[in-house]
């Protein structure tokens, strides 16, 4: 017996062969080389953005292709040229025009780096009291940098699978971040969370997808990505597990 919490593009290719300009054009799509030096590549960039970042993350992309870093370490290096950038205010214009005109804004990304991996880097508007409900994610690794505003933050990191739609759940974050404040996701530990803001908040978020080895996933699903999650506890030990399903089947139960 459970009980619910209470509330609180590419199709996969071969890789092409590793030269540094080597690129093939099919049907009017250009499939570049993961080896495609990073100044050509600029040009295939989605966004407005062309920052000092974006060839931070150009370079250190194809030193995590080469393995000269892990994923993790990646990350930690974006996040902090991400984060240096945004507080000095490089991202203003756009938090401004996205304040006005959407609750999010792409500021660069890109389809074409390597054959079925994508990245993105984008400003999110979240209003107080909007909640992005719980999920775990699929072949993704994101950090967000609070750029204003208090976001309350739960993470878990993923147990032993129960059943074929549930999962064990270890809440290991529970608090308030505030502006410098990050996060991250990635196919370590804590992989699910869910968030609100306790203020209107403004975040600065950047993803990758495609990028985790099949050996590494926790889920055996095809679609990268997010996948929701409601908590649920057991009766009597109040164990906490994660019921997979629909983001309707949540949103109806955590709403109110």
């Amino acid at each position: 017996m459970y009980k619910y919490l209470p509330q609180p593009v590419l199709d996969t290719f071969e890789k092409l062969p590793v030269k540094k300009t080597v690129s093939t054009v099919m049907g009017g799509i250009m499939l570049v080389s993961p080896k495609l030096h990073h100044r050509l590549n600029q040009f295939l960039l989605l966004g407005p953005y062309r920052g000092d970042v974006v060839e931070t993350i150009q370079e250190n992309l194809y030193r995590l292709e080469d393995g000269e870093i892990d994923q993790v370490e990646f990350l930690d290096i974006v996040r902090d040229a991400v984060r240096e950038v945004a507080v000095n205010g490089e991202f203003d214009e756009w938090i401004e025009q996205g304040a006005q005109d959407t609750d999010a804004i792409t500021l660069a990304g890109s389809t074409l780096h390597a054959p079925g991996k994508e990245w993105f880097l984008r400003i999110f508007m979240i209003e107080e009291g909007e909640q992005d409900y719980p999920h775990q994610h699929n072949s993704l690794s994101s950090f967000q940098v609070i750029q204003s505003g208090e976001l309350r933050l739960r993470e878990y990191a993923r147990g032993e699978r129960i059943d074929d739609d549930l999962i064990e759940l270890d809440k290991v974050t529970d608090g308030v971040l505030e502006p410098g404040d990050t996060f991250e996701t990635t196919e370590m530990e804590p992989n699910a969370h869910w968030f609100e803001g306790e203020s209107d908040v403004v975040s600065v978020n950047f993803n990758m997808r495609g990028y985790w080895d099949e050996n590494d996933r926790y889920l055996d699903a095809d679609e990268t990505g997010r996948h929701y999650l409601l908590p649920v506890q057991a009766v009597p030990d109040d164990k906490l597990y994660g019921k997979e399903t629909s983001k309707d089947v949540v949103e109806s139960v955590l709403s109110d």
